[in-house]
This record gives C-alpha cells, sequence and structure tokens, in this order.
C-alpha cells in the first residue's frame, strides 16, 4: 500500500511508522520467499531498500528518513525500525550451516571418476568436470564463480566482466578460470603449460576477482602425493578437457558437452551440489545416517568450508586460513566447530600441498613463518 505520494505528504515519523509496519508483514511471511525466518540482516536489507526506493521519489522532503545518528556518529536505524530488526535477532533460529565434505564422499568420487574417465566422451562429461571442480576447488576454498556460473540462467550462459572502460583488456571475458588462470610448474619451477602430466609439479592458480577487496591474487600448489585428491592432477585434467573441447582463451574452463549434442555447456552451482549429494548418498546409504537430515546443506559452498575446517582442525591460526583461502578473518570464524568432522588423514593432503605452508609449520601448526 505504499505509494510514491505516501513520502510527499507525511512527516517523518510517520514515514518511519509506515516502514515498521512494512517489515512486520515482511517478518509474517509477506516477502518474496512466503517465508517467515528471515533473519535481522535480511530486514536491514528490506529497510534500507525502502529509503533507496524513497529516495528516488521526486520532491521527496524525508530523503534518508529511516536512518539517525549513532552516539559515535555512526548512521543507524531509527528506533522504530532497529527495534524490529532487534527482536528478530534475538529470537530468531540460526540457520544451519553448510556442512564439509566427509571424507567418505571424496572415495565415491573418486570411484565414479575412475569410471567416468575410461572414454572420451565421460572425460568431458558434465559429471566428471563437476568432480574435477570439486577436487580443485577442495584445495583453493574457491567461491562459485572463481570456476563455474553461479548467476546465469541457463548453462549454455557465461558471466562476463562487464564491457567497460575500468575493467580495460578484460572486459567481456569470463569471471571463472580460463586457460590464463592455471600456470603449472616442474619440480626445478620451469613452465609446463600447458601441462604434461607427469612432469607438472606444481599449480599456481590466479584469482582474477574476489568477493573481497583484493583482486588478482596468486597461490601456489604442489602435488600431494594421493592419486586423486590432488589440486595439480585435478587442474592438469581441467586444462586437458578445455583442449579436448577446443575452448578459446576467452571460454572458462569447466566445461562440458552433453553427448551427442556438440553444443558446449558450462559448470553450474546445480551441477555441483547435484554431484556432491549423490557422493554423500552413495557413502551413506543408511536414511538414519546423520547426513541424510543436513543434505541441503552439502552445496558449492561446502568447497570453501572444508579446506577451512581441516586447516582450522589441524592446528593452524585463523590468519594463516584466511590467508590461504581469501577468506576474511570473522567470517571464517563462523565455521570453527566439531573438529572430528575434518581430522581425517585424507584432509592432511590439504595442508601437505599449499606452499604458503612451510615445512616446519606442517611439523608444527602454530609456528610462524
Amino acid at each position: 500500500g505504499i505509494v510514491d505520494v505516501t513520502f510527499r505528504t507525511v512527516s517523518k515519523n510517520t514515514a518511519q511508522a509506515v516502514v515498521a509496519q512494512y517489515l512486520h508483514e515482511v517478518v509474517a511471511g509477506r516477502n518474496y520467499w512466503g517465508r517467515t525466518d528471515l533473519s535481522g540482516s535480511t530486514l536491514s536489507g528490506y529497510a534500507s531498500a525502502t529509503v533507496l526506493w524513497a529516495n528516488e521519489v521526486p520532491e521527496n522532503p524525508n530523503k534518508d528518513f529511516i536512518y539517525e545518528m549513532g552516539s559515535k556518529g555512526a548512521k543507524t536505524f531509527c528506533a522504530p525500525i532497529q527495534h524490529i530488526i532487534q527482536l528478530r535477532r534475538s529470537w530468531e533460529q540460526p540457520h544451519r550451516k553448510f556442512e564439509p565434505i566427509p571424507p567418505q564422499a571424496y572415495i565415491s568420487l573418486a570411484k565414479r571418476y575412475q569410471y567416468l574417465c575410461a572414454t572420451s566422451a565421460g572425460f568431458v562429461s558434465q559429471p566428471a568436470v563437476s568432480i574435477r571442480c570439486i577436487v580443485l576447488a577442495s584445495f583453493t576454498g574457491s567461491r562459485l564463480s572463481e570456476y563455474g556460473q553461479s548467476k546465469t540462467g541457463a548453462a549454455s550462459s557465461v558471466a562476463r566482466v562487464p564491457t567497460s572502460a575500468f575493467a580495460g583488456q578484460f572486459s567481456n571475458m569470463p569471471i571463472a578460470f580460463t586457460y590464463d588462470d592455471l600456470t603449472f610448474r616442474d619440480q626445478d619451477d620451469a613452465d609446463l603449460t600447458p601441462p604434461e602430466h607427469h612432469r607438472a609439479f606444481r599449480l599456481m592458480v590466479r584469482f582474477r576477482y574476489d568477493k573481497g577487496p583484493v583482486n588478482w591474487e596468486h597461490r601456489t600448489w604442489r602435488r600431494s602425493g594421493h592419486n586423486f585428491f590432488c589440486p595439480v592432477l585435478a587442474g592438469i585434467d581441467l586444462y586437458r578437457g578445455a583442449m579436448m573441447l577446443g575452448l578459446s582463451t576467452t571460454d572458462p574452463l569447466a566445461a562440458y558437452t552433453l553427448q551427442p549434442r556438440p553444443d558446449l555447456r558450462f559448470i553450474t552451482g546445480k551441477d555441483i551440489q547435484h554431484t556432491l549429494r549423490e557422493a554423500v548418498l552413495d557413502a551413506f546409504p543408511d536414511p538414519n545416517h546423520r547426513v541424510h537430515s543436513v543434505l541441503n546443506k552439502f552445496s558449492a559452498h561446502s568447497l570453501r568450508v572444508t579446506p577451512a575446517m581441516a586447516l582450522l582442525a589441524r592446528g593452524f591460526v585463523v590468519e594463516l586460513v584466511s590467508n590461504i583461502l581469501r577468506w576474511n578473518s570473522d567470517a571464517i570464524n563462523r565455521y570453527i566447530r566439531d573438529p572430528r568432522l575434518t581430522k581425517d588423514p585424507l584432509f592432511a593432503h590439504i595442508a601437505l600441498s599449499c606452499e604458503l605452508i612451510s615445512e616446519q609449520q606442517l611439523l608444527d601448526p602454530l609456528a610462524q613463518g
């Protein structure tokens, strides 16, 4: 019932009351999702959106009407709005966190991957490419947008850098990894790009665009010693698959074809989620096992959570883990929980392969260096 004229004809206090009533109705379920469990931070977003809209109303005397200056000079929500958001924060149920991937699921993935790679068609199939992305991101802690398509409507679509003078030569390039983002080297640090399977020892990944404030960071991993759970092997196969499909330098590497159709498609979040959940169910067929109750918490974001928890569980300090995985320290603290979930010997390979972790730190995780 809020229309443009509302904010041109009422007092500031009345306008605040109107938005407060609007938030009450959002809390009650009159929102896009029809949900009654929206978090306090989501309600803050709704409130901020109303003032952005109201500020666009011509001749509106109540610009930024839901804000007040706090005691420290910072802008805060006015009392009626703050009261509703605080009530939600006080009584909301915490959302379940995304689950780390259990080691048994990686065993299922390894068996399936071996079967798929027995043929060239299987090697460039959607499940095989999804598994490569899962293994690589289990070491790099990559967000979905760094290797797959997270916000596109179809698997044939690609998220690209906006065409803009600000992006320069990278205008219209894919946001996800391309050939130039993966560099392979041998044990003597000689360049092996494109990679030679038996000689490639190190993989340097260039993270062009990050959610955080820093772009164009580089991280290097070496072979883990495992014949499947290894970032270098996953990177090699991702690169080889792209070459087999004839991808150009302006295509994302995580691509596949649907036989017998020759058209290219690109890995999406749904592909990763489906592949992960299939592996979890294969590893734990008993319907009474705990993982069945949290199956909806296995997703592409699990690939951020798994290496973070694995390194934290082995005693590495938060600052080092945040640096390796390009996390915000405050954000990573939300994932510190039962270390038994990621203390399996398989996850030792995550630390062993990371070149930001010194030999001394592998022996003593609290060592500085």
